[in-house]
């Protein structure tokens, strides 16, 4: 288990604060460990984390609106 790492050190990666990282943690919405009453993080579980929570962004600037109303 060479990939744990701390609360600290997550914030610093995700920019959380710690209060709001832990209790992530109790509300067990974010993959963690316990140890010995201890928030500690997998490396490759928190970037499977991350992935699911990616969103698609789309630029509105770019969006072409077409309106074609077939007069009858």
């Amino acid at each position: 288990m060479d990939n744990l790492i701390s609360v600290e050190k997550l914030c610093e990666i995700i920019g959380y604060t710690p209060y709001t990282l832990r209790r992530k943690c109790r509300e067990r919405k974010i993959p963690c460990y316990k140890i010995d009453g201890v928030y500690k993080f997998l490396i490759g579980e928190v970037e499977e984390w991350l992935e699911s929570k990616k969103q698609r962004v789309v630029d509105k600037t770019k969006i072409k609106v077409i309106n074609k109303i077939k007069m009858a």
